[in-house]
């Protein structure tokens, strides 16, 4: 026995760098092929391109918040969607929630989107993404107070228990909060002009 595992050890010695190649295969073919399946990628970009739409397409906004990335995507069929990203235990990226941009305002000035995905309890990973039409909107506000109107944005703010100021970047703008259940509602989109004045609303 003692001779048995002598020759098997040498054997492999021998060849240890074909050993090492083909152990650097299988974990080549694991990490490409296996972990895509459970939602991790090894690279940012291909946690961007092959999670759902799995589609391809050129990140047009991006921002960090924490541990979380959040990006908007115009894929190859120029449909928007946005997606907030973070690296499973600091190696593999992994999709957090997606949505499609697809809603707009009724004066053509917007389109917007928010989901929300459950994590823990009543804990709730939530995404806003706003594409601004019209150059005049330089930031964006989101709340989510019982009645929408026209009131001050002061009103707004006490009224609200979800209230936050988006900036605009080359006509787009994303964000990513960790709510609780009872604030996930209907949600309101005010797009402001330079001068603090509300020019668009959902």
């Amino acid at each position: 026995m003692r001779n048995f595992w002598s020759v098997l050890v040498s054997r492999l010695y021998k060849y240890r760098y074909i050993v090492l190649s083909i152990l650097l295969l299988i974990i080549l073919y694991i990490i490409i092929y296996i972990l895509p399946i459970f939602g991790l990628y090894a690279l940012e970009s291909s946690a961007i391109k092959y999670s759902y739409p799995n589609e391809g397409g050129t990140v047009v906004f991006e921002k960090k918040i924490e541990d979380k990335k959040v990006i908007i995507l115009k894929t190859e069929s120029n449909i928007y969607y946005v997606k907030s990203l973070e690296r499973n235990c600091g190696i593999f990226y992994c999709l957090v929630v997606v949505d499609r941009i697809d809603k707009q305002t009724e004066d053509n000035k917007m389109m917007f989107a928010w989901t929300a995905s459950r994590d823990k309890g009543s804990l709730y990973d939530t995404i806003f993404a706003i594409i601004t039409l019209d150059k005049d909107i330089q930031k964006i506000v989101v709340s989510n107070e019982d009645t929408p109107s026209t009131v001050p944005l002061e009103e707004v703010k006490e009224n609200s228990t979800v209230y936050f100021v988006m900036d605009v970047k080359n006509g787009y703008s994303a964000h990513y909060s960790y709510l609780n259940s009872v604030d996930v509602t209907d949600f309101t989109f005010r797009g402001l002009n330079s001068d603090g004045e509300v020019v668009s609303i959902n």
